[in-house]
C-alpha cells in the first residue's frame, strides 16, 4: 500500500503533487492547495496567475502518479468515494480515470468499505477525520452493511489538530529555549 496526501504546489515552474508536494509546502504555503479533491470542479483555481489550472488538473495529476505507482497492465482501480462527493464530482473523478486509461472496476462507500469485515452488528458508525473536515457516517449493519446516515463536522480536520499540537510544541519551546519553531518556517 502506499499514502499519498491530496496536496499539491502549483509554483511557476510547474505542478509537485503528493508527498514531495506535502513535503514543500510549509515552505512554499502561497503555492499550497490542499482542496482540490474536496472541491473537485472544472472551475479555475482562485488564485492570481492560475487561470488555466483548475482543480480537476490537479486530481487528474494526482490519480496519474497514484496509478504510476500501483497500476500495472492487468490491475483495475476500485474507488471508496467518501459520503460527502457529490455526484457530479463523481463523474468527474471518473471521467478523469477514463481520460488516463484507468479500469473502473467500481466505486463502492468508503466508510462501507472500511467496515465491511466487522461482524454484524445493529448499528456501525465510522469517523473519517480528513484533512479539513470529519465525517461521520452511520451504518445498519444487522443484516448487510448498508449507508444511512452521513454528518459533517466542517473545519474540524487534521490541519486543525496539526495546528493545535505545533503551536503547543512551540509553546513549549519557547517557554524552555526561548526559540519559536513557528517564527520561520524553514
Amino acid at each position: 500500500l502506499i499514502a499519498s496526501p491530496g496536496i499539491a504546489l502549483v509554483a511557476p515552474e510547474g505542478v509537485v503533487v503528493g508527498a514531495a508536494a506535502a513535503a514543500a509546502a510549509r515552505l512554499r504555503p502561497a503555492f499550497a492547495v490542499d482542496r482540490f479533491w474536496s472541491e473537485l470542479s472544472v472551475e479555475p483555481l482562485a488564485r492570481p496567475g492560475t487561470t488555466a489550472v483548475t482543480h480537476a488538473h490537479l486530481a487528474e495529476a494526482h490519480l496519474a502518479l497514484l496509478w504510476a505507482e500501483v497500476g500495472g497492465p492487468d490491475e483495475v482501480l476500485a474507488l471508496a468515494v467518501p459520503g460527502v462527493m457529490r455526484p457530479r464530482q463523481l463523474g468527474l473523478a471518473l471521467g478523469i480515470a477514463r481520460q488516463l486509461a484507468i479500469p473502473i472496476a467500481g466505486c463502492v462507500d468508503a466508510a462501507v468499505a472500511a467496515c465491511a469485515d466487522l461482524p454484524a452488528r445493529e448499528l456501525v458508525l465510522h469517523l473519517d477525520v480528513q484533512l479539513h473536515q470529519s465525517v461521520l457516517t452511520l451504518m445498519d449493519g444487522a443484516q448487510r452493511l448498508r449507508r444511512r446516515q452521513v454528518a459533517v463536522a466542517p473545519r474540524v480536520g487534521l490541519r486543525v489538530l496539526h495546528a493545535a499540537w505545533a503551536q503547543l510544541i512551540s509553546d513549549a519551546m519557547v517557554r524552555s529555549t526561548r526559540f519559536d519553531p513557528l517564527h520561520e518556517a524553514a
